[in-house]
């Protein structure tokens, strides 16, 4: 049950967090400062953000946004996710903090996080590709890459720049988060093929697992279905590889799959394995969501974000 918070607490939240701040008396007293704004974000802010949409709001959130604790940075960054879309203050903002390269690396993966709603967006979508093929941090281009998810359904240059870093990437880490980023677009033939491809014959088992994850939206087409049926049920097959295949069959729904699932669940030795395929057999287990990194919204009303974890 989603509980609801009352509005006049709310208004009040907003109202206290457009003053500006005092100056503090030491430093002591700056810290305890820092503190209290960054509690008060972090008790109205949920991986969604803050609740409410006040203009006073995304402004008192821009001024936290220079705050002189990254720690407050980090929560208005990600409190600010409710307002990128729609402002493009708020989206000038949060670039200038992504592509600062004196910025706190925490504060910048923060802003990579909340700007990848924003990435239909065309220069949105454009520094996080560019710092995704050239920039200089390697954890910051692996999440620039993961962060285009959100547009790679829908724009083939940013799949096409995808699919290339899955090929020829120079560092493993980029591979892994550029096949990521293609899960939400796994419908699309070229990247089932390709994700499809690198599950059953690539050489790292690292690579492997991240295509099988990615393939969780594709799983009603049988390009998809077959390979991983037959991985599941592969006794021979690496443990590891094993294990995405089981959850992946939760989204198929046909006879066969639900009676290899109660197979597995009876007869399968390793105890990781059987348990795999008893989660499956419930599809809406939360565990599935966050294994997949889908995104949505749980049982409990709790909306996850597919970056949350990343």
């Amino acid at each position: 049950m989603i509980t609801r918070r009352p509005l006049m607490p709310l208004l009040l939240l907003a109202f206290v967090l457009s003053w500006p701040l005092p100056a503090p008396a030491s430093d002591d007293a700056f810290v305890s400062q820092a503190h209290a704004v960054r509690a008060a974000i972090q008790d109205f802010a949920g991986p969604a953000g803050l609740r409410l949409r006040s203009e006073q709001e995304w402004e008192a959130l821009l001024e936290l946004l220079r705050d002189p604790d990254p720690s407050v940075r980090v929560s208005a960054a990600r409190s600010l996710r409710n307002f990128v879309a729609q402002r493009e203050e708020v989206r000038t903002a949060l670039l200038g903090r992504y592509r600062d390269e004196t910025e706190d690396l925490d504060v910048r993966h923060a802003a990579a996080k909340t700007l990848s709603v924003a990435s239909l967006d065309s220069r949105v979508r454009e520094n996080l590709l560019d710092y995704a093929r050239r920039g200089s941090e390697l954890s910051l281009r692996v999440l620039s890459y993961k962060a285009l998810y959100f547009c790679a359904d829908s724009y083939p240059l940013v799949r096409q720049a995808l699919l290339d870093a899955v090929e020829r990437a120079g560092d493993k880490r980029e591979r892994l988060g550029a096949i990521w980023g293609l899960f939400s677009a796994s419908a699309n033939s070229e990247v089932r093929r390709v994700l499809v491809e690198t599950a059953r014959r690539g050489k790292d088992q690292d690579l492997r697992v991240e295509a099988l994850k990615s393939l969780y939206k594709t799983m009603l087409n049988a390009e998809a279905v077959e390979p991983v049926y037959d991985m599941a049920r592969d006794g021979a097959e690496e443990p590891a590889v094993r294990y995405p295949c089981i959850l992946l069959l939760s989204a198929v729904g046909a006879n066969r799959t639900r009676e290899l699932l109660a197979e597995l669940a009876r007869r399968e030795r390793d105890p990781r394995l059987r348990e795999a395929a008893i989660t499956a057999m419930n599809p809406s287990d939360e565990r599935i969501l966050r294994y997949f990194h889908l995104g949505g919204r749980t049982e409990t009303g709790r909306i996850l974000d597919p970056l949350e974890s990343e």
